[in-house]
């Protein structure tokens, strides 16, 4: 039996395509399966290869692998007129001629400033801008005193429109809008992944038992995949999984509903797909639970499940010493989305105290994603290479495996600074293989990747009940709880703490013990997938803020609890302690507070925050987050170890293999609500 794995965006060996597939293919290998890699035609396989591999795929997945060979041609030399015409203007408004063109209104003042010595340009141009001024006006007399004024000017301007008419027309001959492009572009692939699917299956002969993954496609490829499988018979005889892993929905689910009808094409792309599937055994996934609901709403039933993210290698053992500086990494491409831009403020905040003083390095990968890069990542690399070039380390081309291998190894701390709007339901396999490798990592609030340490955070806090002094314990009945802007309404209600609405905090006072080094809140989250902003503002006894927290929690992948430690300044003696929704006005519900002033004896004052790695709400946070965990390293580098047993348990190519291999069809829920036993002529539709 084979195991096919199809990638149409693996173009060369690295990048987190092809270790995916490697990673894959192994596993597939071990598992008794004969593994096969269908990719890119740019792909050059060596004969050391330890699979066979056939490159077929003649556009990828990312928009700029899709562009034929011609169109790339086209836009480069477009690109190269256009930045020599904005050369080309810039030097005329910086030349003599645009000086005097930007005063040309005020030329007499100008000359009157002057010394009577002045140059023969200057002379020129004023004698050239006094006549031009001379021939204007007496063209402006005789066209007032011209019989046919009317008649011209309805002439010319008939002329102008159809000189328009033509210019649009040639416009949008050789640049057609951004829709048209983008539609153009998504037909040319859905055609030309069909075919290269019949190509390679006809290389490449299925038979029954058969597996073909394919772990990176969207709707367009798998209408080319349907246009495939409706013409070649032999298809039924294997078993076709789908992974889907970009998110359909920007933001949170309160946000979604608006974001329905612009993704009608898409829902209406599946329905196509399953409608016109009676015979074959297809199955969908995803590789976060988030990804998985996102596509479930879409279809309007359950189809999708999450599969682990198998890029992982086993955990390794701590290799930092006291003797060197420890490692702060960025890995992967320098775009926005990432955060690379954050990295220079990163860098010059903690210069003084930690990079001087030798205590971190950066080693940041700075390759581009586009030839020409993002406006935001080509700045903040500039300002990065005005850095010294032994404590600032860039990497500017892209890495091999071994390369990438290396750099994510030798860490010490990884900072994953990804945007969170887009990150709340996507996964990262940077994240997944620093966890596995036992690596720190700082991630943003709000994102799949805060809620994979909620879990690990929220069990730490509770084991620091027994480890420090316990000087105040407070339930949510003890408290005494306002609205804000409504204070005479009391938001608890049955041991359930409710907010929501604008700007709609619940909040209560709590007088701080004499003593109190930390606070520590617990509460237990009853609204799904909800996130709640936790607001900590200390008080001294003049009613001054003396410091404000704002944190985001989210329950964790298995505890629907959160939690919080906040380090309390010196002299405070109030605290107001405020929550609600972060992301929406929707009604939240939480219960189980509790609240905890505690006194650090076993521990230094400033104890660890977290373990495993540290959550940010803010980019300017992030500085912050990298000081707690250099000063604390031993302890997150101990617990990211412990960690990344579970996570190389779960996350592993072995246990993808097993699930794929596992499905079974009677697992498949159908439309009439029943599973498994088919009506006759329901579709066999996978999950």
């Amino acid at each position: 039996m084979k195991f096919i794995l199809i990638d149409n965006s693996i173009i060369d060996v690295g990048g987190h395509h092809y270790e995916y597939a490697m990673h894959v293919l192994r596993a597939a290998e071990k598992a008794g399966y004969t593994p096969i890699l269908a990719t890119n035609r740019r792909f050059k396989a060596n004969d050391q290869s330890p699979w066979r591999i056939y490159p077929v795929y003649k556009y990828g997945f990312w928009f700029r692998l899709a562009e034929p060979l011609w169109y790339r041609l086209a836009k480069k030399f477009s690109s190269a007129i256009q930045r020599s015409l904005f050369s080309l203007k810039i030097k005329l408004i910086f030349s003599t001629m645009g000086f005097f063109a930007s005063i040309r209104n005020q030329m007499g003042e100008y000359l009157r400033r002057q010394i009577p010595n002045i140059s023969f340009a200057v002379v020129f141009y004023a004698l050239a801008w006094y006549g031009y001024r001379i021939v204007h006006s007496f063209l402006v007399f005789l066209w007032s005193i011209f019989p046919f004024q009317d008649y011209l000017r309805r002439l010319f301007g008939r002329l102008k429109t159809f000189i328009r008419v033509i210019f649009s027309l040639i416009v949008l001959l050789f640049r057609p809008p951004d829709w048209m492009s983008r539609w153009l572009a998504d037909y040319l692939k859905m055609r030309q992944f069909g075919k290269d699917t019949w190509r390679l299956f006809r290389q490449v002969r299925l038979e029954n038992g058969d597996i073909v993954f394919i772990p990176t496609l969207s709707h367009v490829e798998m209408l080319g995949l349907l246009q495939y499988l409706k013409k070649d018979p032999s298809s039924t005889q294997a078993t076709w999984h789908l992974l889907f892993r970009r998110n359909l929905y920007s933001g949170r689910e309160p946000d979604y509903a608006a974001q329905d009808e612009a993704l009608r094409p898409i829902r209406n792309a599946f329905f196509q797909f399953l409608e016109n599937l009676p015979t074959h055994k297809v199955y969908f996934y995803t590789d976060t639970e988030e990804l998985a609901a996102q596509y479930n709403r879409l279809l309007g039933v359950k189809r999708f499940r999450a599969l682990p993210i198998p890029h992982t290698y086993p955990p390794l053992e701590c290799l930092h010493s006291d003797r060197r500086p420890l490692r702060v990494i960025y890995v992967g491409d320098a775009r926005a989305e990432k955060g690379y831009h954050h990295l220079p403020r990163i860098v010059q905040d903690l210069w003084a105290d930690y990079v001087e003083t030798g205590k971190v390095v950066f080693i940041f990968q700075s390759n581009y994603n586009t030839p020409e890069g993002e406006p935001e990542a080509i700045v903040a690399r500039s300002q990065l290479e005005c850095y010294p070039k032994d404590k600032v380390i860039l990497i500017k081309e892209p890495l091999s495996s071994e390369e990438y291998w290396k750099l994510l190894s030798s860490g010490d701390i990884n900072l994953l600074l990804y945007d969170r709007d887009n990150y709340y339901a996507r996964s990262s396999g940077i994240f997944i293989e620093s966890l596995a490798l036992g690596v720190p990592v700082i991630v943003p609030a709000g994102t799949w990747m805060a809620r994979q340490l909620a879990d690990e955070i929220y069990r730490y806090h509770v084991s620091l009940m027994q480890k420090m002094e316990i000087l105040k314990f407070r339930r949510e009945d003890e408290l005494r709880w306002r609205r804000h802007g409504q204070p005479e309404l009391n938001p608890m209600l049955n041991g359930e703490l409710t907010f929501g609405g604008a700007d709609a905090k619940a909040f209560c006072w709590l007088a701080v013990p004499k003593g109190a080094t930390h606070l520590l809140v617990f509460f237990k989250i009853l609204t799904s997938n909800a996130f709640v902003e936790v607001f900590v503002d200390q008080l001294d006894k003049n009613n001054k803020r003396k410091r404000a927290n704002a944190v985001i929690l989210s329950h964790g992948v298995k505890e629907n609890f959160a939690s919080t430690l906040v380090p309390l300044e010196r002299d405070i003696v109030l605290i107001w302690l405020g929550f609600c929704n972060a992301f929406s006005n929707l009604t939240t519900i939480i219960s189980n507070v509790q609240i905890a002033f505690l006194r650090s004896d076993a521990f230094s004052q400033k104890c660890p925050l977290s373990v495993v790695g540290l959550i940010y709400n803010h980019p300017d946070e992030i500085s912050d987050c990298v000081r707690e965990m250099v000063d604390h390293y031993e302890h997150y580098r101990a617990t990211a170890q412990k960690f990344a047993r579970k996570v190389y348990q779960r996350h592993c190519a072995d246990e993808l293999i097993k699930e794929i291999v596992s499905t079974k069809l009677s697992d498949v829920p159908m439309e009439n609500g029943g599973q498994g036993n088919e009506s006759k002529g329901s579709h066999r539709w996978g999950i």
